[in-house]
């Protein structure tokens, strides 16, 4: 199976979040704390290759559903104490291809929102009216990020996946704008994320021969997260 995948599990990472807010002529950015919603699962046995699929509710201006698809592939050399375990994170383009996001082998968070890599990004820019106090109002942008975490201990790997949907945003202790948070609400949505699949396999079973593949390890099941706010 795909092992243990804790999750979903909403406010337990505090990211931060860049949020621009604009007062008439004057504008400023302010990091702020979102609460997001993490996925956490760890290395099997036999398996080498874990992937994971997100799909963002609104979809794309076309109509299809827009989908951001990543994988991570681990070195390892149980009977090799000359190989160097590492976990190596790729993401799909447009055209359906791998491209590498970057390899680690110590702990380590990926950006997945890069928007200027060559793997599709997965964010969203949200833009909305802030209540700085009772009569005053402001409008606000944020992007919310994904990340992803890595860390390895006892030669097991560790992944939390931290999405960018959020039930609030926090200000910090010393913001100009005030202390009132921003929460998810038909207003401000700041949860957009539909499922997520992940699963574990065999790097080797994505060769279309069915002679090349494994004769001994398949797919895991999908472990599949749904959100309906």
């Amino acid at each position: 199976t795909a092992g243990s995948v804790n999750g979903p599990a909403d406010g337990a990472n505090a990211q931060p979040d860049g949020i621009a807010l604009q007062a008439d002529a004057i504008q400023g950015q302010e990091i702020w704390m979102a609460e997001n919603t993490v996925l956490t699962w760890s290395s099997v046995q036999y398996a080498d290759a874990y992937y994971f699929t997100l799909t963002d509710k609104g979809g794309m201006d076309d109509g299809n559903d827009r989908i951001a698809e990543f994988k991570i592939v681990e070195t390892k050399g149980e009977d090799d104490p000359s190989v160097i375990p590492a976990a190596t994170v790729y993401g799909k383009d447009g055209n359906g291809d791998w491209q590498q996001v970057g390899t680690t082998g110590t702990d380590y968070t990926f950006d997945l929102s890069q928007t200027t890599a060559a793997f599709q990004p997965y964010s969203k820019v949200v833009s909305g009216t802030y209540a700085v106090d009772s009569t005053t109002t402001i409008p606000y942008s944020v992007e919310l990020k994904t990340s992803l975490k890595i860390s390895m201990q006892d030669g097991i790997f560790t992944y939390t996946l931290s999405l960018p949907d959020s039930n609030r945003l926090n200000p910090p202790a010393d913001s100009q704008y005030g202390q009132n948070s921003i929460a998810n609400s038909d207003s401000d949505k700041l949860r957009f994320t539909d499922t997520v699949s992940v699963w574990a396999d065999m790097v080797q079973n994505e060769k279309p021969a069915e002679a090349d593949k494994s004769q001994a390890y398949v797919k895991s099941e999908e472990y599949l997260a749904e959100f309906n706010n």
